[in-house]
């Protein structure tokens, strides 16, 4: 954890009166900040980023000079236990009010929002009181982790327990979880190979899209705020796309460029509109009407009005107003009304 630098002498001394802390014989300790450890004083130097340990400071009160132990600079987070509680030393400050903490077997799993930075304090309760550990950091940038075992899953957000509060659903090997409180969607990777009691982290997918599918071979899967909505919708192909029809929610979607991209990866899922019933293409003056994410074809009628086409399906007893009809013959998706 600690070594004594070829290239700098690192010295102190205290008294009742206070300390002064000297590097290459150059009283520095006006540019320092401290933080104790049991009996024990570290010192942290912002110019060399670098901490420095005073070993037993409180019993050293007597004036004499003696040599700082240098932690070492590549060591971010420092960590050390006092019983139950502990300190979490990050650039000479305690930074243990800041953290959220959970108990994960023999570690504790515990995040800095501020830093965004995910890390562990291993096996906490067989260390040693006021013995400075190096903390294992899991990520800079990651706020969600889960791990699996054959009795179920465990998912943390910044460092939170959210388990239970979560939408999920099986996307071939992986996962596809949606968390409400915070409108986010996250992808657990081939979390069916992995249920192995190991900590991983999460995709995050998005914080504002809620839709999501993967296709292959066999079909398509469609998943909406951590919900697998496919045996709800009907579908139709576009091109080389495939519009999804969501009947409970009225939600129209399109899986786009579907048929090069059946390969179980996910993918957003493009929500057309959520009010739009039908839609229409033509091309050479053959007309595709969609209603429902269903064509058109039985019991309709149709009448030219200028520049639109005017089309009454028998079936739904609705009448539909292609606006447009006679210039848009380029085989484009649009709304009716539209």
């Amino acid at each position: 954890m600690f070594f004594k630098s070829k290239k700098e002498k690192a010295t102190w001394k205290a008294s009742d009166a206070g300390f002064h802390f000297y590097l290459d014989d150059e009283d520095i300790g006006h540019s320092t900040t401290n933080i104790f450890n049991g009996r024990d004083l570290l010192i942290y130097y912002p110019e060399k980023n670098t901490l420095y340990l005073l070993k037993n400071y409180s019993a050293s009160l007597d004036g004499k000079t003696r040599e700082a132990e240098i932690v070492k600079e590549s060591e971010n987070i420092l960590w050390s236990r006092n019983g139950d509680n502990f300190y979490i030393i990050q650039d000479g400050k305690n930074i243990a009010t800041e953290i959220t903490q959970i108990l994960v077997g023999e570690d504790v799993f515990m995040y800095h929002k501020s830093s965004k930075t995910t890390f562990l304090l291993k096996s906490f309760h067989k260390a040693e009181n006021f013995e400075l550990q190096k903390a294992e950091i899991l990520s800079d940038s990651a706020s969600v982790f889960w791990m699996g075992n054959d009795t179920g899953m465990l998912i943390l957000m910044e460092g939170k327990n959210i388990s239970t509060e979560i939408q999920w659903a099986q996307s071939a090997n992986s996962i596809i979880a949606y968390y409400p409180p915070s409108n986010i969607t996250f992808q657990m990777t081939d979390y069916y190979k992995n249920k192995d009691g190991k900590l991983r982290p999460g995709k995050i997918l998005s914080n504002f899209e809620t839709s999501f599918w993967a296709g292959n071979s066999k079909g398509f899967r469609i998943i909406e705020k951590g919900i697998n909505i496919t045996a709800e919708t009907v579908n139709i192909q576009v091109d080389n796309s495939l519009l999804i029809y969501h009947e409970k929610t009225n939600t129209t979607y399109m899986l786009q460029d579907f048929f090069n991209k059946r390969d179980d990866k996910i993918h957003p899922a493009k929500v057309l509109s959520k009010t739009i019933e039908a839609y229409w293409m033509a091309k050479d003056g053959k007309l595709k009407l969609i209603y429902h994410g269903k064509i058109l074809s039985k019991g309709v009628t149709t009448q030219v009005m200028g520049n639109d086409l005017a089309v009454m399906s028998a079936e739904h007893g609705i009448m539909f107003q292609i606006v447009g009809y006679k210039q848009h013959q380029d085989g484009k998706l649009r709304p009716v009304g539209g």
